[in-house]
């Protein structure tokens, strides 16, 4: 009985992706797939984070743009499979963290 559980967990759902800002400026996050087509667009204040983004499976680019010119901006390009999460962390010190990548099963 537990298998049946643990199988319908995950049913081929669509990879996703959000930003945590643990940054003391806003950054933009910005979602593009393969194609160069934009899946999505937050904003994300100092101490937030964005709602997850569900998007295609692929080849998909995480672009992070800082608000202040001191800071670089960022590009994460992950091959996102279904039923794969990702989260993008801003550290204290407006750097990028690696990606941690959550699979479900």
């Amino acid at each position: 009985m537990s298998d049946e559980i643990a199988t319908t967990f995950c049913d081929n759902q669509d990879p996703q992706s959000r930003l945590i800002n643990n940054g003391t400026i806003a950054y933009t996050f910005t979602i593009i797939d393969i194609d160069q087509n934009v899946i999505e667009i937050l904003n994300v204040a100092p101490g937030t984070s964005s709602s997850w983004s569900s998007f295609n499976e692929g080849e998909t680019i995480f672009s992070i743009d800082g608000s202040a010119n001191n800071v670089s901006d960022s590009k994460v390009v992950l091959d996102m499979s279904t039923c794969t999460k990702v989260e993008i962390v801003i550290n204290n010190l407006n750097e990028v963290n690696e990606p941690i990548i959550l699979t479900l099963d």
